[in-house]
């Protein structure tokens, strides 16, 4: 897997931008993975070069931007 992406409606969008920001999971995820904002409602993630998917850095991520 070298691209993800996240749909869904404009506040749940909001909230995962604001935890790529602010939260410690989301510092990890942009070590290794680069965003595009597509839109309001879509979000777009590509591995950087040289860097490795890393399982729990994606788990922690979805754990830490649930309602």
């Amino acid at each position: 897997m070298t691209q993800f992406t996240i749909s869904g409606q404009s506040h749940i969008i909001d909230d995962v931008l604001e935890h790529l920001k602010y939260g410690s999971a989301g510092f990890s995820i942009c070590h290794n993975w680069n965003y595009e904002i597509i839109s309001s409602e879509k979000i777009i993630f590509s591995l950087k070069e040289g860097k490795e998917v890393k399982p729990a850095d994606l788990f922690w991520f979805g754990y830490f931007t649930k309602d």
